[in-house]
């Protein structure tokens, strides 16, 4: 088939080339007015389309735009022109999975984490009304950091009235090799988000044996056998499959609803207990109460999947002895460091014993209650850390126990605050900023031997290195800081979407997106020649001072961070890290996977200005924040202070509140931090402080992410 002559133009975009042709429409590359590159989606002009096209082009559009999350595609425009209609979306390279598997199956644990990836994604969609339906290999971009893209959302289902009527009217659709039972019978009433868990059960199913859950010489076979058939576990096809694996794939694959993960989430707390070998619920059988087989052990507590050894003095009954399943509201973070986070008041712990065993007491440290058997029971936790404890009194006496690390209770706001399906991570309601949980901890705040090594070995002889070196002296002393408070950090730098809606109504001066500093800077960095830039919705704001990003913060109730809580963000607890993703790379690992924007010409991102947030996620801290390094320099909440020169430790150090050492030069400047878009590699390190700022004072390459106290 011949493809139709290109139109030259679109709406705002320029088209280069065509990539590809369906029923529908085609795709093609263009640029938008800012010279980046967008994949663009158009409905075909050489017939026209039926009210039912037309309704889920638009569907898939308004679709993703209720969608915000980095394993989702982004939308990033939609419109007419000239009686064709178009959707941009973000161009992402890479290779889709059905190609990928044509190399083969992917190993267990790759192909375990990429579904927990889209299974994240989709309780994200689901969370705001969106159903995919149509779920395949085919359906996922595999970027060039190894993350998965979902797309195509052309069957997405948005749960309300008008869509449904829409999905009613039509056909059978989907892939049938990958669509569930209730959609193979064209039973729309019937789709909900189990749908979706068959449909990636069936994508999960997929990359553990390179091949579809059912295959057959026709599609009227093929729709039988969804319908009828049961599904080979997985191992059949691929040996060496664990039967967890087994299980999950199976679970998600069962012909009736009712028997599958009744959400994502619930998916999600399988396959996240895989990675660390623990039992599942797809696969656990009930352990009966038993008052036989002594045994001197360890007590084993699992928490939720993970593992912890407690004091070996205890002398205790045959392990493993208790089992601590989450509630509805998932403790958080179980991958990251082992910190638990939850918004919930209760939780929710189920008690399987074997040994002997006469009385059994669980709660609170300090509050602990005497429980009956085996079974569910629930502890109330407070706002704040929670220890709980779990005391078995056996033939040897009472002995305690203490389930590590504490479990953190986060102060809801009163429902301002909601918990998402990402651990650890909530959305603030009141102007929609992702917030993502830090637990108090210890961690070393200054220039470090790291700092000094990377400047004399990496870059020596440069002046840079030099400069940076003695400029270290504002970096230093090395020092501890303890914070004892929890605290949530902006996911992503704020961005002009969510500041305009402030700006517009409160602000007497607007704010241009234009960089106000583009000349000084242009001629400093010629490489970056794009000075008519305007900054996209999704990108940080900047050109705004200290001041009106405070009141931004006052107006959507939250706070600028500290200065020690951001370089403990950006470093984490213990040995502190020169970057936020870890140690300095080498320009090749860089090229592969670009960690952060700044203007170094030995590590390129391919971004003439600042970028959207969140497109670097191989430079993602300890806590999954974005770009802490790079993008835009940020405020924090501390005017200009010199380090204790004793080096003592500091306990929740902030200028407003402690007598901390002012420095002679102040002039009420203040603190800010993280490097920006048209800065060198060296000074994206955690440590590097600028302190040149006063308030009033407008840079473009300067803006801020929010903070909130934990409790």
């Amino acid at each position: 088939m011949s493809f139709a002559p290109l139109e030259e133009r679109v709406g705002p975009y320029a088209i280069e080339r065509e990539l590809a042709r369906g029923g529908m429409g085609r795709v093609c590359i263009a640029y938008d007015a800012v010279g980046r590159r967008v994949a663009l989606k158009l409905l075909l002009r050489e017939k026209e389309p039926t009210p039912e096209e037309s309704a889920r082009f638009r569907i898939e559009g308004e679709s993703l735009a209720r969608l915000d999350h980095p394993n989702v595609v982004r939308v990033l425009g939609a419109g007419e022109d000239g009686g064709v209609a178009y959707l941009a979306l973000e161009l992402v390279e890479g290779e889709a999975l059905d190609r990928a598997l044509k190399r083969g199956p992917l190993p267990p644990a790759q192909a375990a984490q990429i579904t927990i990836l889209l299974a994240r994604a989709l309780a994200h969609a689901h969370e705001r009304g969106v159903l995919h339906r149509d779920l395949k290999p085919a359906n996922v971009i595999l970027d060039p950091a190894g993350q998965p893209r979902l797309t195509d959302f052309g069957l997405a289902l948005q749960l309300d009235a008008e869509t449904e009527r829409l999905s009613r009217t039509g056909q059978t659709m989907g892939t049938p090799a990958y669509m569930a039972p209730e959609q193979a019978a064209g039973e729309k009433q019937r789709i909900d988000p189990r749908t979706d868990v068959y449909g990636l059960g069936a994508t999960f199913y997929a990359l553990l044996t390179g091949r579809a859950p059912f295959v057959a010489a026709s599609q009227l076979q093929l729709i039988t056998q969804v319908l009828r058939a049961l599904p080979e576990p997985p191992s059949q096809h691929a040996p060496g499959i664990e039967p967890a694996l087994d299980a999950i794939a199976l679970k998600c694959l069962a012909k009736e609803r009712s028997k599958r993960y009744a959400d994502m989430a619930a998916l999600l707390v399988d396959l996240e207990r895989y990675l660390p070998g623990e039992e599942f619920a797809a696969q656990r059988r009930r352990r009966r109460w038993a008052l036989s087989g002594l045994s001197v052990s360890a007590l084993l507590v699992v928490l939720a999947g993970l593992v912890f050894a407690l004091s070996p003095e205890a002398t205790t009954i045959e392990a493993p002895s208790v089992v601590a399943a989450t509630n509805r509201v998932r403790l958080a973070s179980l991958s990251a460091g082992g910190v638990e986070v939850t918004g919930d008041a209760e939780l929710s712990v189920e008690v399987e014993l074997t040994g002997e065993a006469t009385r059994l007491w669980l709660g609170r440290k300090g509050e602990a209650r005497e429980i009956e058997g085996p079974g569910r029971h629930r502890v109330p936790l407070a706002v704040g850390p929670n220890e709980i404890v779990l005391l078995v009194e056996d033939s040897q006496g009472v002995q305690p126990a203490r389930v590590l690390p504490p479990i953190y209770r986060v102060d809801l706001r009163g429902g301002d605050l909601e918990a998402t399906t990402t651990p650890g991570e909530f959305r603030w309601s009141r102007d929609g900023s992702l917030l993502v949980f830090h637990p108090p901890g210890v961690f070393e705040m200054g220039f470090s031997k790291g700092d000094e090594a990377l400047l004399k070995t990496r870059f020596a002889g440069q002046a840079l290195a030099e400069e940076l070196i003695n400029r270290g002296q504002r970096e230093r002393p090395l020092h501890r800081v303890r914070l004892t408070r929890g605290f949530l950090l902006g996911k992503f730098e704020l961005t002009w979407r969510r500041f305009e809606r402030f700006a517009r109504d409160h602000l007497a001066e607007q704010v241009t997106r234009t960089p106000l500093s583009f000349d000084e800077a242009g001629k400093e960095y010629p490489d970056r020649t794009h000075w008519d830039f305007v900054a996209g919705d999704e990108m940080p704001v900047y050109n705004v001072t200290w001041e009106e990003a405070q009141a931004y913060c006052e107006w959507a109730g939250l706070r600028l961070p500290s200065e020690a809580e951001w370089e403990y963000a950006a470093r984490g607890p213990g040995d502190p890290r020169t970057f936020p993703w870890g140690e300095m790379p080498t320009p090749e690992e860089w090229r592969e996977r670009p960690r952060a924007n700044l203007s170094d010409g030995a590590f390129p991102d391919d971004w003439p200005c600042v970028s959207p947030v969140g497109r670097f996620p191989a430079g993602a801290s300890w806590r999954g924040v974005h770009d802490l390094a790079g993008n835009v320099y940020e405020w924090t909440a501390d005017r200009k202070y010199l380090y204790l020169e004793d080096g003592g430790e500091l306990v929740n150090p902030v200028w407003a509140t402690q007598r901390l050492r002012d420095d002679p030069e102040d002039e009420e400047r203040y603190h800010i931090r993280g490097g920006a878009w048209d800065v060198v590699l060296p000074r994206l390190r955690a440590a590097f402080r600028n302190t040149q700022h006063r308030s009033k004072e407008r840079e473009g390459d300067l803006g801020f992410r929010v903070a909130l106290d934990a409790w």
